[in-house]
C-alpha cells in the first residue's frame, strides 16, 4: 500500500509529464472536465421566459443537443407542455429544468460519456 507521500509524489510526476505531452491522460482528464463544465454552464444559461414574477419557463429546442439524449431519459413518461403545431415552442418549467440540472450533476455518467469525445 503506497504511503501519502508516494501518492502525492506520483501526482506531481504525472503533472509534470502531463506538462511536457499535450496527449498525456491526465491532460484528456482536465479537458473533459472541463468540456463537461462548459457544457454544464450553457445549460444553466439557458433562456428563461418570465410569465408571472413565480412562474417561468424554457424552451425545450433551447436545450443543448449533446444533452438531448440525458433529457429524453430523465423525462421519460413524464408530461412535457408539447405544442402541437409548433414542436420547437414546447416549454418546460424552469424547476423542472434545475432538476435536470441537479440530477446530471449527481449522476456524472454523461460526463463519463463525454470523455472520448474529447
Amino acid at each position: 500500500m503506497k504511503t501519502g507521500k508516494q501518492i502525492l509524489e506520483g501526482l506531481f510526476d504525472d503533472q509534470r509529464a502531463a506538462a511536457h505531452d499535450p496527449h498525456h491522460p491526465v491532460n484528456d482528464q482536465l479537458r473533459a472536465s472541463l468540456l463537461w463544465n462548459k457544457h454544464l454552464l450553457e445549460l444553466i444559461q439557458i433562456p428563461r421566459h418570465q410569465l408571472k414574477p413565480d412562474d417561468s419557463y424554457v424552451l425545450v429546442a433551447d436545450i443543448p443537443e449533446y444533452f438531448k439524449a440525458q433529457f429524453e431519459q430523465y423525462f421519460l413518461g413524464q408530461n412535457l407542455l408539447q405544442h402541437v403545431d409548433h414542436p420547437e415552442e414546447s416549454r418546460l418549467d424552469s424547476k423542472r429544468l434545475d432538476s435536470f440540472i441537479v440530477y446530471l450533476k449527481d449522476h456524472p455518467s454523461y460526463q463519463s460519456e463525454q470523455c472520448g469525445q474529447v
